[in-house]
């Protein structure tokens, strides 16, 4: 059977082998700071002493004065840890010599040099630093290629190495302090390894006894009982926040289950609102289905019709070449207006299949809506004015830009006035306005008005849906139903709204509004705002 390791054993080990390492780490690090600081002190103390009795020894070493000499050794060896002292000459002749073991007498042979240097040697089973400083003199001499010129005309001076001193140092004292550097490094490291064990196992204790109450009631809970709460002692930190959230968790799951309970007792009155929901939107499907029957029915209509007045003039035209140039010219108008017309039919079913599978192309700049409205009434000017009927336009003198496609928002104008020129009523009035709200979230409302029929309060909702026609409106005047959901889907992608008020057989207003990017200053279209048959 496997055994795993509990979260306290893994906290108390991974603390403690922390605790241990880091103990280790900064022993070693002492000790080794302390036996540099030592051998540092050592080989400074040892240089000192070598080159101020090199520089003392010049002229006893010049006249080989050996009393001289053993006197300054004397004072040498006053210090401790020395092994030996040695003043020898240029060619390693030992002038003068005091050792405090006969050890190092052949220890003393054989070595010259004239610069300063430490060396450690490990004699004998003695360790010693054998320091060598070098005796120098200053020569006056006659006139020469010499570097160093002396007050004295004709004189320079000349450094010369006479000597050298040998200082030797034992390291016996070093190491003994090393040693108990090492011994008190070691038991500071135990002492604080055990603290750490300790205090690892008592803060394990205190974060896994909590955790384990709650593993205890949290199998209680599993099991149903949803009663259980974690008591004990409130603690302000992780293990408190867990333990609070456990109850609270606890008590919202007791909650849910009562809230569960009383959900089950009204299911069967939500099965039956669900059910005639469902019934409700199988409806409106099966009217959606009707008014694309619809509109198959008579987008069929639209396209066969044009289509058999082209061919009914072809076939005419083809029976009698030769006919009347007058009525040859009058077919082939015909013609003509019934492919545009087709040709707009096709436009409007691909325009609105393009928009809704989000392939339309858009060229978004800062657009007036008065520059907008005064192009398509441009358009449609002649038609208005040979119909007799009144067109009033009332629009703002300062009024903001708005950003949106400048096309797509001429068709949405022109499909709106068109939509008023199929429904006006005879010697009727048209009216288009552009004003401008003040709340924070400004805009730019452009409202297109007809007299006419009205819609039935009960169809406004519906005017703006693919296929819809109203079915009291004359026949003659009835379209295929995708004019005014094109304009729904342009002015809600630009960020804006649509929506219609009619009365009826009195007025229609198609209001359609965007939001606004700056304010700017623009020429009236129409100044004074009065009415004409076709005022722009």
């Amino acid at each position: 059977m496997l055994i795993r390791p509990t979260l306290g054993v893994k906290l108390i080990l991974s603390v403690s082998l922390l605790v241990i390492s880091m103990a280790v780490v900064l022993s070693s690090f002492f000790v080794c700071k302390q036996k540099a600081i030592i051998e540092n002190e050592l080989r400074n103390r040892g240089l000192s002493l070598s080159k101020n009795l090199a520089y003392n020894s010049e002229y006893g070493l010049l006249f080989e004065n050996k009393e001289m000499l053993n006197k300054l050794i004397q004072g040498v060896l006053k210090n401790d840890d020395i092994a030996f002292v040695a003043v020898c000459d240029q060619n390693s002749k030992i002038i003068a010599s005091i050792v405090n073991s006969t050890l190092w007498i052949d220890f003393l042979k054989g070595v010259r040099t004239t610069h300063s240097t430490i060396n450690q040697y490990s004699y004998k089973g003695k360790s010693v630093y054998d320091i060598i400083a070098p005796v120098s003199t200053i020569r006056r001499v006659n006139k020469g290629e010499s570097l160093i010129f002396d007050s004295q005309i004709g004189q320079t001076k000349s450094q010369e190495n006479i000597g050298f001193v040998r200082v030797g140092i034992l390291l016996e004292n070093k190491e003994k302090t090393v040693k108990t550097i090492q011994m008190i490094a070691f038991f500071i490291s135990l002492l604080v390894i055990m603290v750490g064990i300790v205090w690892t196992v008592l803060l394990a204790r205190r974060i896994t006894q909590p955790i384990k109450q709650l593993v205890r009631v949290t199998a209680r809970v599993a099991e149903g009982d949803l009663c259980r709460f974690v008591n004990g002692k409130i603690r302000h930190d992780e293990i408190g926040d867990l333990t609070a959230a456990f109850n609270t968790m606890t008590e919202k799951l007791s909650e849910s289950a009562k809230q569960i309970e009383e959900y089950l007792q009204t299911l069967e009155q939500k099965v039956e609102d669900r059910t005639s929901e469902l019934k409700e939107a199988n409806e409106r499907l099966k009217k959606q289905d009707e008014l694309k029957s619809n509109f198959l029915s008579v987008a069929a209509h639209e396209l066969r019709t044009p289509l058999t007045s082209m061919r009914a003039f072809s076939e005419l035209l083809l029976e009698d070449p030769d006919g009347d140039v007058n009525t040859r010219n009058d077919f082939l108008k015909i013609m003509k207006e019934e492919a545009e017309r087709l040709a707009r039919l096709i436009n409007d079913i691909l325009d609105l299949s393009k928009i809704e599978a989000g392939k339309a192309t858009w060229h978004m700049k800062d657009i007036s809506m008065i520059e907008v409205v005064q192009t398509a009434i441009n358009g449609i000017k002649g038609y208005i004015v040979q119909q007799g009927i009144f067109l009033s336009v009332d629009v703002p003198e300062h009024l903001s830009v708005v950003t949106a496609d400048h096309d797509k928002l001429i068709q949405v104008v022109v499909n709106l006035l068109n939509n008023a020129l199929k429904f006006v009523n005879h010697e009727g009035r048209i009216g288009v306005k552009i004003y401008e709200t003040v709340a924070a979230a400004a805009e730019v409302i452009t409202a297109i008005s007809n007299t006419g029929h009205g819609i039935p309060p009960e169809k406004l909702a519906s005017v703006f849906e693919r296929f819809c026609q109203i079915e009291n409106i004359p026949t003659e005047v009835k379209g295929t139903g995708l004019g005014l959901t094109i304009c729904k889907e342009i002015v809600e992608h630009l960020g804006g709204r649509i929506w219609v008020e009619s009365e009826i057989d009195k007025k229609t207003t198609f209001f359609f509004s965007l939001p606004v990017k700056g304010a700017i200053s623009l020429p009236v279209v129409n100044e004074g705002g009065g009415e004409s048959p076709c005022s722009v």
